[in-house]
């Protein structure tokens, strides 16, 4: 799992804090990522609420930054008899726009999109040689 379930609880602590500072463009950042590392550990729920929340925020303030949200929103919401494979590709390209967004890896994607094509949690992430940004 390497350091995701940290991650998350950083990412976790960091939502709550942008939010009692009114810190909109970093709270929806920060639930943007929280809805990797969820996805990474196989909480679909908490993965799908988090991108939806980041996107509905990232929408109200007309910021280009909602295309990756609302795609990942998309592909966690997408039913299991749907073609989803492209949809969690289409959300980390529109990460690359923003460094602040997590950004996976080649290995690290196809890891992802097989686990949420399957819904299973993901034990071993990588295949390749990538360096992940979780360690």
């Amino acid at each position: 799992m390497g350091r995701v379930a940290e991650a998350l609880a950083d990412f976790s602590a960091a939502v709550a804090t942008a939010a009692a500072l009114g810190q909109d463009r970093l709270e929806r950042i920060v639930r943007t990522n929280l809805a990797w590392a969820s996805l990474h550990l196989g909480d679909w729920d908490a993965a799908a609420a988090a991108a939806r929340q980041a996107a509905n925020r990232l929408t109200s303030s007309s910021t280009a930054d909602a295309a990756a949200s609302l795609a990942l929103t998309e592909a966690l919401e997408a039913s299991a008899d749907q073609d989803i494979g492209e949809l969690p590709r289409r959300a980390a390209e529109r990460t690359h726009a923003n460094p602040d967004f997590h950004r996976p890896a080649p290995g690290e994607m196809t890891a992802l999109v097989f686990a949420l094509t399957r819904r299973e949690v993901i034990t071993d992430v990588y295949h390749g040689d990538e360096e992940s940004a979780w360690t």
